[in-house]
């Protein structure tokens, strides 16, 4: 539910890092009555030159880049499958 409700996460990596986002499977489990269309919106702001790249967790797919360094990236996460065994979540990036 930290991805839901936070909705802002902010790292100073000293090296490249890379996130994985919960599975399909907790993200449904951690949304109160979501349904297939639900959406919600995170950021991931970047406060170092080293590269900080998201990626999807088991059920989870991302569309567009996922890379941010020294800024702010905005991602919209939609639920496309809530059936348990078969969640599915796909991650976009809008800015």
């Amino acid at each position: 539910t930290q991805l839901i409700d936070s909705t802002l996460f902010k790292i100073t990596p000293t090296v490249a890092r890379a996130l994985t986002s919960a599975t399909a499977a907790e993200l449904v489990a951690g949304c109160k009555g979501c349904q297939v269309g639900t959406t919600f919106d995170f950021s991931i702001t970047c406060l170092a030159a080293f590269a900080v790249t998201l990626g999807g967790g088991s059920g989870v797919t991302l569309v567009g880049s996922g890379v941010t360094n020294n800024s702010a990236a905005m991602f919209r996460a939609r639920f496309t499958n809530v059936t348990s065994g078969a969640e599915a979540v796909t991650i976009y990036r809008v800015s």
